[in-house]
């Protein structure tokens, strides 16, 4: 016997001397679970899907948009390229500019992958030429850090003590 059924049996032992052993096998029965204990792990309801649904990256999201034009399809991959690498579009703030920008309710928007279909699906609406303007020109693209700020404030106070 382990531990655990020894310890089990010496309190039993102790009921059936106190109460007797009819008393306690109906205290015992009355306890007992109509049905199977459940396991330690929450089953999920049946309307729920067994796994949650993986969201679609952005390169995903533009092979499923129906364009027409080749040269539009592939700016929109290579936006989608640059979004899945966070070098477009980066952050959570910059997704909530561009929808609040292009007329979108943002008041849900809570992470980049929640909204990554809602941003193609617009940018599949844009002409080429500007899809285009808007790689070159690096807009929505990520901050380029402290650094610069950094050096701006030591050259300002270098030539302040000047």
């Amino acid at each position: 016997m382990t531990v655990r059924q020894t310890s089990m049996q010496k309190t039993l032992a102790a009921l059936v001397a106190d109460y007797g052993y009819d008393s306690v096998r109906r205290g015992v029965e009355k306890m007992r679970p109509l049905k199977k204990p459940a396991s330690k792990t929450l089953a999920a309801p049946k309307n729920r899907r067994e796994k949650p649904r993986a969201r679609k990256n952005a390169v995903a999201v533009v092979g499923s948009l129906k364009l027409n034009d080749e040269e539009q399809k592939r700016m929109l991959t290579v936006l989608a390229e640059k979004y899945d690498a966070k070098t477009f579009i980066p952050y959570v703030a910059s997704a909530r500019a561009f929808l609040e920008r292009e007329g979108a309710d943002i008041s849900r928007v809570k992470s980049r992958q929640q909204v990554t279909v809602a941003i193609f699906k617009r940018l599949a609406g844009w002409e080429t030429e500007r899809l285009r303007e808007m790689d070159d020109g690096g807009w929505y693209a990520p901050h380029e850090g402290l650094a610069p700020i950094a050096e701006a404030i030591e050259n300002f106070a270098r030539q302040r003590r000047l």
